[in-house]
């Protein structure tokens, strides 16, 4: 459940979607996970471009970690559409944000279920993990379900470490 403040900033921010520089959308996207479907909000950003040419560019699923919503990757995500051409789709870590689900080790089954509700014709995908949404990046980088991954900040790797190291 989200906080009184967490629901006034959601209010705020779909109140000054009109004026983003691209076009925004946020969904409500119903996917299947562990045998049932669980329900993610989605923020969608799309370039401004002619009647469906938007849905042939390549999608980039972008998420933090513990402590970043979806809200604070917008900057992020202006970037990827607006210079990079990108259609962009930030959603809440498993466990954060607006999540409904916990975090689990199968939690990139989530992000793989909303590339595929959103891939469209484009079979060019990419994901974009900040923080501890990073490693999540990088496990649908290893599986092959995404083209490009970028983790940013997300500790990976199995290995025991000491304090130096770190």
């Amino acid at each position: 459940n989200m906080t009184s403040t967490a629901l006034t900033a959601l209010r705020c921010y779909l109140a000054a979607a009109p004026s983003f520089p691209c076009t925004f959308e946020r969904r409500e996207l119903t996917i299947g996970y562990r045998g049932s479907t669980v329900r993610i909000p989605a923020h969608l950003f799309n370039p401004r471009t002619r009647a469906g040419a938007e849905a042939r560019a390549p999608l980039v699923i972008v998420s933090g970690g513990v402590d970043t919503w979806k809200m604070e990757l917008h900057r992020i995500a202006l970037v990827l559409v607006r210079l990079g051409g990108f259609r962009v789709v930030a959603i809440d870590m498993p466990g954060t944000g607006e999540s409904t689900i916990p975090l689990a080790p199968d939690a990139d089954l989530v992000y793989r279920g909303v590339l595929e509700a959103l891939r469209g014709p484009s079979a060019r995908t990419a994901a974009l993990g900040i923080s501890a949404g990073g490693p999540w990046a990088a496990k649908l980088a290893l599986t092959g379900t995404v083209d490009a991954a970028v983790n940013l900040g997300g500790p990976v790797g199995a290995a025991p470490r000491d304090g130096a190291s770190l």
